[in-house]
């Protein structure tokens, strides 16, 4: 009798099902990676207007006081939205200034926000 080679149908739907669970959990971490990485972009991005912003605000020597301020910066061809909030401190000559990143302005929780002290 000859001996027959190659693999039976079960055997072959066992490696289609294993290769098929694989190929569904690499698209899924290929996913998850591309969503991360768009969000790194964005909080990064946040970030540097934030730090432009309070840069903008130490050079201009203007007193900030305990204002509120909101603006619009264009960067990246994204419209991004800032609020700076000032915070009285202990001592008069000093304020503290809260400046928050947003991506829409009907947001709440900022992407970004950095806090600093300025003097008179």
């Amino acid at each position: 009798m000859n001996k027959q080679r190659g693999m039976t149908l079960l055997e072959v739907m066992v490696a289609l099902a294993v290769l098929a669970i694989a190929g569904t959990a690499v698209m899924k971490s290929a996913s998850e990676n591309l969503r991360s990485l768009t969000y790194i972009q964005d909080k990064t991005f946040a970030l540097w207007i934030a730090d432009n912003q309070m840069a903008e605000l130490k050079l201009s020597n203007t007193w900030p006081g305990t204002a509120s301020r909101k603006g619009t910066t264009k960067f990246g061809d994204i419209d991004w939205h800032w609020r700076s909030q000032g915070v009285a401190t202990g001592d008069p000559n000093f304020v503290a200034v809260t400046i928050s990143v947003y991506r829409n302005a009907e947001e709440k929780a900022a992407l970004a926000e950095i806090t600093s002290y300025v003097s008179r």
